[in-house]
């Protein structure tokens, strides 16, 4: 199928997205990935996520933004930014979060979770890892060859996200951060489970913490998310996650629903804390 032919087969990307990707098209940006990520993607979850947030005040902001965009690169860069919006405001609702804005401060997103507002930052990572999608060997062989390359693919973009939440509230807001991927190698588990152990190591690292979460969105599932805790006199980091591993039955089927179970950050391999 086309990439034409996606686009016209499902009404809310037509909608929404099929003149700027005929756009892009017609004027292709000189390093642009929007239309890579759409044409290798699967329109029908996209669709899906379309249907859940467009009624959310943040959705429409973000079309706002867009507007008429005329240059090509500057065009590809907001619609891969407007993706990972999409993606975590998708979230936020599946997570039953309500008043979802988009906005310029204190954050890139502000919700609701029952009572409580979060500052939400979100940062998206689209370039192509340099680390194996199917990692082979044994296990300290895997782990010398992939756990550097995933640390530096994730690490400096939490960096940066920690600063920009420097000025916000930790009295009027959870600050969260969330991370953005969309490539294939990241779905791998034992990939996604080393990605976990150094996201653990990033967050132990920082001098100072301007966040109090920091959630992993992959392309699928409902991801992970990461909070850090001080109890007598010992820091540690905790995660929960509920990834999509394939199963074709609902609800895990692009579940709707989170079921979080806590991840083993000191196992070696994937496994949960019983």
């Amino acid at each position: 199928m086309s990439i034409e032919q996606k686009v016209q087969s499902y009404p809310l990307i037509e909608q929404y997205l099929g003149d700027y990707i005929r756009r892009l098209q017609a004027r292709p940006p000189k390093t642009g990935r929007f239309v890579h990520l759409f044409s290798r993607g699967d329109p029908e979850r996209l669709e899906r996520r379309l249907q859940r947030t467009r009624n959310t005040t943040a959705f429409q902001t973000i079309f706002q933004e867009i507007g008429s965009i005329k240059d090509p690169d500057e065009l590809d860069k907001r619609l891969l930014d407007a993706w990972a919006e999409i993606r975590v405001i998708d979230q936020l609702v599946r997570e039953r979060f309500i008043d979802i804005c988009k906005v310029r401060t204190p954050a890139d997103l502000v919700a609701r979770y029952m009572s409580q507002l979060y500052a939400i930052q979100v940062t998206r990572i689209s370039r192509e890892p340099q680390f194996p999608d199917l990692p082979t060997g044994n296990l300290q062989r895997i782990y010398d060859e992939v756990q550097c390359l995933i640390d530096s693919y994730l690490g400096d973009s939490i960096e940066r996200k920690n600063l920009s939440l420097r000025n916000v509230s930790p009295t009027e807001y959870v600050r969260r951060i969330a991370v953005v991927t969309s490539s294939d190698r990241l779905q791998d588990p034992l990939n996604r489970h080393i990605a976990c152990r150094q996201i653990k190591e990033s967050l132990l690292a920082f001098k100072t913490r301007y966040f109090e979460e920091v959630q992993w969105l992959p392309d699928l599932g409902n991801g992970a998310i990461f909070w850090v805790e001080t109890a007598g006199g010992e820091t540690r980091v905790r995660c929960v996650a509920d990834w999509w591993d394939g199963m074709d039955a609902s609800p895990w089927n692009d579940p709707e629903d989170c079921r979080w179970r806590e991840v083993d950050l000191v196992s070696d391999i994937p496994a949960y804390v019983d």
